[in-house]
């Protein structure tokens, strides 16, 4: 192998996960996501509004509002069973219209779906409360991009290194 092959295999794997992280990310793009929720109370008029967005909230992000007369609660949905369920959402639950049970909130745990859903219904519950506002928190899908990428370099920069390193000083003999 000659003195830069390891520099390369260092890039090239760099360069492979940064090819699945864009396609992770672009995977987000093609239809809207929900967001998050933002309820307020001002005046006579009581209103939630559902954030979305396209992409993990760096843009793509659209609102649409709902009245709270039209909202009867909240709940969480998940696609297993037990406390360790992947894909959990928090819905609304509309009184009309097409869509009864509306996602506005997405986990990877049913305790923390749960503990939004709870918080909602609270809030819809107690009419003193002048509002509320869940966001969905990025950090773990960042994590998830971010966290494979970093270790790759923190491990494989310095061994590329001392291989370059061992290569610029080792003088042939003649």
């Amino acid at each position: 192998m000659g003195k830069n092959s390891g520099i390369l295999l260092v890039f090239a794997a760099i360069f492979v996960l940064v090819l699945a992280a864009f396609g992770y990310l672009l995977a987000t793009l093609p239809s809207s996501s929900d967001w998050g929720v933002h309820c307020t109370r001002s005046g006579g008029e009581a209103s939630c509004e559902v954030l979305q967005t396209r992409f993990i909230g760096v843009f793509g992000n659209s609102s649409f509002v709902i009245s709270e007369a039209a909202i009867d609660g909240a709940r969480t949905s998940c696609s297993g069973a037990g406390q360790r369920t992947h894909s959990c959402t928090v819905n609304l639950l509309l009184n009309s219209g097409r869509y009864r049970d509306y996602p506005v909130l997405s986990y990877a745990l049913q305790g923390t779906a749960d503990a939004s859903t709870h918080k909602l219904n609270a809030y819809f519950a107690d009419r003193s409360m002048r509002e509320i506002r869940i966001m969905d928190d990025i950090s773990l899908t960042l994590w998830i991009v971010v966290l494979p990428m970093l270790l790759v370099i923190l491990l494989a920069m310095p061994i590329a290194w001392l291989r370059a390193r061992r290569a610029t000083t080792k003088v042939p003999r003649s």
